[in-house]
């Protein structure tokens, strides 16, 4: 409490402005910022500029202006395609446009993502913000598949490591896997690690008899990195051994089509709900408490983001009280398998259904890892979050 205090009173007269990269209309640890400083800084500027490859949202910049946590403006941008180097500068134009067109002068400006970051350090020059955070929320060796933009990613993460004020690195490892690349940690600007939290403190839990106790929830993106591909089969060889075993998938992509084509070809249709993108952050968070664990079945795939990141899935289901099953391939991994919280496994179908019979079937296994999850969940609260960074940046 005494740092929540302090923290709001060095930013309650300040001006923020938060720029993004998205794939989804809402949702994200950006969102999750905006919510956080709503209210408490003097003028809030939020700059969302879609990704080209985005399927669900518009692919136009829309910037919205608040005042003492009121939304005094919202504008959308003119769309404009084009190859994806161009797409890029587009949107490094759009911020520095509205930024100068404010008249403001920003206090801090968090770039998430590097080119976000670059641009703040370019709006730092020119005068118009006085602090620059580079909020890293993925980082992979192999971002891009051409060569050519992926050597552009890794030119421009370096630069703004040694140039902005402060990092806020999502995990440990993305860190070391800059050191791996070769890059000099030593001439970074101060780092720290900001990891992706949850809405603990506002989400109702369940107790067993009050759940859908051989349920499994999928929440996310339906794309092969996130292990959505495997998903149907692993819930068939659970479906086999626990005959009244479902799935709720909630979420989209672009795996949903071969998925629900699967679905068909094995005959599971009556124990498998596809819920879609849910858009608000109750109702997602309720089918999870009503459900009994929650998987995560990253691929090992060492080029994946997810050995870098913080997978904000995880930390919603144990927020939701659920146990975890997900595989060796998150920092978090082995956290969940020391706190007991759920199990971590090797990228094997097989294993990741041993661990979901184990927790669909043992009452008393279930009951203490269900706690367990409560308990980890509890230290990941936004505000808490949110609140340290903020205090060790400014």
């Amino acid at each position: 409490m005494m740092l929540e205090r302090e923290v709001e009173n060095k930013i309650k007269n300040m001006n923020m402005c938060i720029v993004k990269h998205t794939l989804t209309p809402k949702g994200g640890v950006e969102e999750e910022l905006l919510n956080f400083l709503k209210g408490k800084v003097e003028n809030l500027m939020y700059i969302s500029h879609p990704f080209k490859e985005a399927e669900i949202i518009p692919l136009y910049t829309e910037i919205f202006a608040y005042k003492n946590g009121i939304l005094a403006k919202q504008i959308k941008m003119p769309l404009i395609l084009g190859p994806l180097v161009l797409f890029y500068i587009k949107d490094v134009l759009f911020t520095f446009w509205y930024i100068f067109k404010t008249g403001l002068v920003f206090d801090v400006f968090i770039g998430v993502d590097n080119l976000n970051a670059l641009t703040g350090y370019l709006l730092k020059k020119a005068g118009r913000v006085r602090k620059v955070v580079f909020y890293v929320i993925d980082y992979s060796p192999k971002r891009f598949s051409n060569k050519l933009m992926n050597s552009i990613y890794h030119a421009i993460d370096r630069f703004v490591c040694c140039r902005v004020d402060r990092i806020w690195n999502l995990s440990d490892a993305m860190m070391e896997g800059r050191k791996e690349r070769g890059m000099n940690i030593k001439k970074c600007s101060p780092h720290i690690t900001v990891p992706h939290g949850n809405r603990f403190k506002s989400i109702k839990r369940y107790d067993i008899d009050k759940i859908e106790r051989h349920r499994i929830a999928y929440l996310g993106q339906l794309r092969k990195e996130q292990g959505a591909g495997k998903l149907i089969d692993i819930f068939y060889g659970i479906k086999n051994m626990v005959r009244d075993a479902s799935l709720i998938v909630i979420g989209t992509g672009e795996l949903e089509d071969s998925m629900r084509k699967r679905v068909d070809e094995l005959n599971i249709g009556g124990s498998v709900r596809f819920a879609g993108f849910v858009e608000d952050n109750s109702t997602y968070e309720e089918l999870l408490a009503r459900s009994a664990v929650g998987i995560a079945p990253y691929p090992s795939d060492a080029r994946g983001y997810k050995r870098y990141s913080d997978p904000g899935k995880i930390k919603t289901y144990l927020a939701c009280g659920l146990p975890v099953v997900t595989t060796n391939v998150p920092p978090i991994a082995s956290k969940i398998n020391d706190k007991k919280s759920g199990f971590a496994v090797d990228d094997d179908i097989k294993e990741i259904k041993d661990a979901l019979f184990k927790l669909l079937t043992d009452d008393g296994l279930y009951k203490t890892y269900k706690e367990n999850a409560i308990s980890m969940g509890s230290d990941y609260d936004w505000s808490n979050i949110f609140n340290n960074a903020l205090s060790l940046t400014l």
